[in-house]
């Protein structure tokens, strides 16, 4: 009840923050906001840490949200000034706003997220032998699909990269071979996982051939969920993978991407086999004087770019942008749909509707997205509260039964492969592949003989 009260009283405190934000660039007042999140999301990180073990779905999603919404008011900018990476069009005025928001919404999120203890038992009746049978076309289909195109790709586009992270073969490719996975760790009874891996091998196998070439291509986005999917499997059905294994890789990862994104447009890149040239253009960017700790989180710690312009554009208009979209959000799990509604509201797709892609069109660059503005420019700061406060409470629903349910196992791997995803893009982009695996799992244990109980 204590930490309750508390996480009730700092969240009244981001609303005063929020109206009474300063009109001109505020370090202190940023960092004030700063200091309303620091407790909850140290005990959130605890508390999960101590249970669930380093590898959970608020160490990767928590850190994300911190570089995508924080990181540059509080500490980049403070401390690098006009040495930091400002873009030209950023009005410094936003800022104060703009951090008082993203503190709102943590904390909308951390009073959803502890006020869920709710743990049931699931009496549903699985057959994990036919499950694993029936989703395998799904998952060889999307594989096939996604080979055929990305070896396209490679073949004949010399441009920019524009490989989709969120296309409808990524989320049935992620969604099948996690209801794949979780379903053989079930009918895994003596729990090794080197006996694991070599049941599964063809299709690991297929998993990491794909995460290759999406690197060559300089995608990273499906090869980092590729990758922490198949960690959760080991992490939650076979054995804690320990912090001191977990931060070398970790750190090599994220070296490895910003050079995969530093070179993929150009000679050096690895899809053009230029190993050496990688290496070279990796090497002088990391001994440069401009290389500093941030600098390898650029993708994320840029993302204050959509949330401020994005922002701007909101009060230069006057209200809230594309509101009606929710209904076309609410059907996205059906293809096609979306964009049909979306047509007969606004008279353009669904993707048209996306803050990144306003501020792209209003300021003539290629844009991203960041969470908190994906949510505060269609509904406002009600869409936050309420949208931030009911992600909270599921991701919570999602951990504590995690164990109970075969529905929610698949579930909370799901939501652990997008947390450093979601930041930067939006915390509804859990809802299609979630409705996905509810859909797939039913047809597939639907009739399903020789069943067995959990």
């Amino acid at each position: 009840m204590k930490i309750k009260l508390i996480l009730f009283l700092l969240f009244i405190i981001t609303i005063l923050l929020q109206y009474n934000a300063p009109s001109t660039y505020s370090p202190n007042f940023c960092f004030i906001c700063f200091l309303c999140i620091i407790y909850p999301a140290i005990k959130i990180i605890y508390n999960d840490t101590k249970i669930i073990g380093i590898l959970n779905f608020n160490n990767l999603f928590l850190s994300s949200f911190f570089l995508t919404s924080f990181a540059f008011a509080v500490f980049i900018y403070p401390i690098y000034g006009n040495n930091s990476p400002l873009f030209l069009f950023v009005d410094l005025n936003v800022i104060n706003k703009c951090t008082a928001i993203s503190a709102m919404a943590f904390l909308s999120y951390s009073i959803g997220y502890s006020l869920n203890n709710n743990k049931y038992t699931n009496k549903t009746i699985f057959n994990y032998n036919i499950i694993s049978k029936r989703i395998k076309p799904f998952y060889w289909f999307s594989c096939i699909i996604i080979l055929l195109s990305s070896i396209f790709f490679i073949r004949n586009n010399d441009g920019d990269i524009q490989v989709g992270i969120g296309s409808y073969f990524t989320i049935l490719l992620l969604v099948s071979s996690s209801i794949y996975f979780i379903a053989q760790a079930h009918t895994d009874r003596n729990k090794n996982f080197i006996s694991f891996v070599k049941k599964n091998k063809i299709i690991l196998s297929s998993l990491l051939i794909i995460a290759l070439i999406y690197l060559l291509i300089g995608d990273r986005g499906l090869v980092i969920q590729i990758m922490v999917l198949l960690f959760s499997i080991y992490s939650v059905y076979y054995k804690k993978i320990k912090i001191a294994f977990i931060i070398p890789i970790l750190l090599s990862g994220v070296l490895l991407m910003y050079s995969v994104r530093i070179t993929r447009q150009g000679e050096q890149s690895l899809r053009h086999a230029n190993v050496s040239g990688f290496l070279e253009q990796s090497q002088e960017v990391y001994v440069s004087s401009d290389f500093n700790m941030w600098t390898p989180f650029s993708d994320l710690t840029e993302r204050y770019i959509e949330l401020y312009l994005g922002y701007q554009i909101q009060e230069r208009q006057g209200g809230y942008i594309y509101p009606l979209k929710i209904f076309s959000v609410l059907v996205s799990p059906i293809p096609v749909l979306p964009n049909i509604l979306n047509n007969l509201i606004y008279d353009i797709p669904l993707s048209e509707t996306s803050v990144g892609k306003s501020v792209g069109d209003y300021y003539d660059f290629h844009a991203g997205n960041n969470c908190i503005i994906a949510i505060y420019a269609p509904w406002g700061w009600p869409g936050i509260i309420i949208l931030f406060f009911l992600f909270g409470y599921f991701i919570k629903y999602f951990t504590l039964n995690k164990s109970n349910s075969f529905y929610n196992a698949v579930f909370y791997v799901i939501i652990l492969y997008m947390a450093v995803y979601l930041p930067r893009s939006s915390i509804l982009d859990i809802y299609r592949p979630i409705i996905w695996a509810l859909i797939l799992i039913k047809f597939c244990n639907h009739k399903s003989i020789n069943k067995q109980i959990i």
